[in-house]
């Protein structure tokens, strides 16, 4: 909620919220179907662990992408962070795609085949309850600090 507010916030519309986050999906995408071949022939363990330097990839430029824009002050400098985000999007969708595949094969193949279909469920149900958990926050703090954001607002 925050990211997608600070790219309103820096480009000034919602179009550009919807193109950094489809940089994200569509690189997930493209990186899904070979980075799973790779786990499957080369090791999972090893293409998650591969995965951790897209992490400081990705953190890296989205820090510099957030702290340029928060203290751009002209169009042109908001707009070269904006660029940078859409990067840095593309990059954590190419994360998601090496670390999450990989990893739910190496969780499912760590338990015994009967528990299996309860260990996953159990998984899907934590992974479901924190986004419904972190949605509310979002819907807290929205509540007790208003929807009026701007850049010196997510900066200070």
């Amino acid at each position: 909620t925050v990211l997608v507010t600070f790219i309103f916030a820096l480009s000034g519309s919602n179009a550009a919220a919807g193109v950094a986050d489809a940089a994200q999906n569509t690189a997930a995408l493209a990186a899904s179907l070979p980075l799973g071949t790779l786990a499957d022939r080369w090791s999972a363990a090893r293409t998650v662990c591969g995965g951790g330097a897209f992490v400081l990839v990705a953190t890296a430029t989205t820090s510099l992408a957030a702290v340029g824009g928060a203290a751009a002050v002209s169009e042109s400098g908001r707009g070269r962070a904006y660029a940078l985000l859409v990067v840095a999007m593309a990059l954590w969708g190419v994360v998601n795609a090496t670390i999450d595949g990989p990893a739910q094969a190496l969780y499912a193949s760590s338990m015994r085949r009967a528990d299996r279909t309860r260990l996953m469920t159990r998984a899907f149900q934590l992974y479901t309850m924190a986004a419904v958990a972190g949605r509310g926050l979002s819907a807290a703090v929205f509540w007790a600090h208003g929807d009026a954001w701007s850049l010196p607002a997510l900066r200070d």
